[in-house]
């Protein structure tokens, strides 16, 4: 939303282990992809406490940090198969500094 509003056009494409990834969301040009990766002890902190904002149990696997890892260890090897794609470790960022990230590497590549 945050890139969006400064007028580029974005989408967030979840991925899930088992399920490829939506392909009608690649662009034309693979290098606009920006993947991003988060220390999975960071993530879990996260969604424990969405949960509990959220009023719900933490003892899913959901926050699960076994599950977590394997959920990043899927994106590591997905992302490696595509060197092309530019990724971001988001794990000590702001939502603003990560789209800066980004606003720089789309900036560059508007140029070549």
């Amino acid at each position: 939303m945050y890139l969006a509003h400064k007028g580029y056009k974005v989408a967030n494409v979840p991925l899930v282990k088992g399920i490829a990834p939506a392909g009608g969301a690649v662009p034309d040009r693979p290098e606009k992809i920006v993947a991003l990766i988060i220390d999975p002890k960071r993530l879990v902190e996260i969604r424990t406490s969405r949960l509990i904002t959220m009023g719900q149990s933490t003892r899913g696997s959901y926050a699960d940090y076994q599950q977590v890892e394997d959920e990043l260890a899927y994106c590591k090897q997905l992302y490696r198969r595509h060197p092309e794609w530019m990724v971001i470790n988001v794990t000590n960022k702001s939502v603003e500094e990560a789209a800066s990230d980004i606003m720089r590497r789309m900036d560059s590549l508007a140029i070549e």
